[in-house]
């Protein structure tokens, strides 16, 4: 504002009521004893259940954890151990780093001998994986 002070201040309040100015200010007494004080029979009546459950909603509860965990140890046991079958003779699977992970260099044959004389030109561990699976398994090149 031009021609306005160089210091700040406080306006006064303009509400018609002389004490709203103080009110504002005054520390609320009400709070801080409301807070201290819970509530009568609050506790009990959070943690008292609405009704009990009857035995048949009990068996069907527990039926279905057991089924529940009964399929879980299934899918366990079923994936648990090596499943994948030893390549065969003259295959070669070669599981190498590549751009974004793990990635498996596999062929069976002319294939195989293809990618394993050209890995043999390479200098690279992903090369020399490949070059020890292909003789592991026995792959000319």
């Amino acid at each position: 504002m031009p021609g306005a002070a160089a210091h700040h201040y406080v306006h006064v309040s303009k509400d018609p009521r002389p004490n709203f100015a103080r009110l504002a200010v005054a520390p609320c007494r009400t709070a801080d004893y409301a807070a201290a004080v819970p509530l009568e029979g609050h506790y009990e009546r959070q943690r008292t259940p609405l009704r009990k459950l009857s035995s048949r909603e009990i068996r069907a509860a527990s039926t279905i954890l057991l089924v529940t965990v009964a399929g879980l140890l299934a899918v366990v046991i079923a994936t648990a151990g090596d499943s994948g079958p030893a390549t065969p003779r003259g295959c070669i699977s070669a599981t190498v780093a590549g751009i974004v992970g793990a990635e498996t260099i596999s062929g069976c044959g002319a294939e195989a001998e293809a990618k394993c004389g050209r890995a043999a030109h390479f200098d690279t561990p992903r090369s020399q994986a490949v070059v020890a699976e292909c003789e592991r398994q026995g792959v000319r090149f």
